[in-house]
């Protein structure tokens, strides 16, 4: 049976569960977007507010995935999104994608403190042993993130990201459970 999740609060940053008061026009606007959906497959300047519900609707009811609103803490904007999934129930590996959509929160540590939060349900709570996922090859925040956040970066995906005429490889990075705990105590004593 899915773990029921509860907020998970940072310095200045929150994930929560997602909610239907989570769709939004600035959602829609977020992945309307080119500069925010670039990296995204499957959402353009023509999704309609029907294709989240779509979406966010399959993503809330999944039994191997889990998704939240990524919101400031405490002031509680809406700025951004965190899947977790698909999982791996057997192998206990899970994927994983974050979309801070909100730009004037970009820059500010919210995706750090968003990727934290993750982790810590991720190992913790889930119990999990693996997170691993394709990151695109050109998207630099999302490389910078998970370089100095202690992922392993590994050969290309054997697939690639096709959006439109762009054709890019993908970068695989992961991070075990050990590495995340190894990684908490050289923060934590430094």
């Amino acid at each position: 049976m899915k773990i029921v999740p509860t907020e998970f609060v940072a310095t200045a940053t929150a994930i929560t569960p997602f909610r239907q008061e989570h769709i939004s026009s600035a959602y829609l606007g977020w992945l309307r977007d080119p500069e925010i959906n670039q990296f995204l497959v499957g959402v353009s300047e023509l999704t309609g507010i029907d294709d989240i519900e779509t979406f966010c609707g399959k993503m809330m009811e999944s039994e191997n995935d889990y998704f939240f609103a990524i919101v400031t803490h405490p002031e509680r904007t809406h700025i951004g999104n965190v899947r977790l999934g698909p999982i791996s129930w057997a192998d206990k590996t899970t994927g994983f994608g974050i979309m801070l959509g909100d730009q004037r929160f970009q820059g500010r540590g919210h995706a750090a403190e968003a990727l934290s939060l993750v982790e810590r349900f991720c190992f913790e709570t889930l119990d999990l042993k693996l997170l691993a996922f394709p990151v695109v090859h050109g998207h630099d925040k999302a490389l910078h993130l998970y370089r100095r956040n202690g992922y392993h970066e590994h050969a290309d995906w054997p697939e690639r990201f096709r959006k439109g005429a762009v054709d890019l490889p993908l970068i695989r990075f992961s991070k075990t459970k050990a590495d995340w705990k190894s990684h908490r105590q050289s923060e934590t004593s430094s």
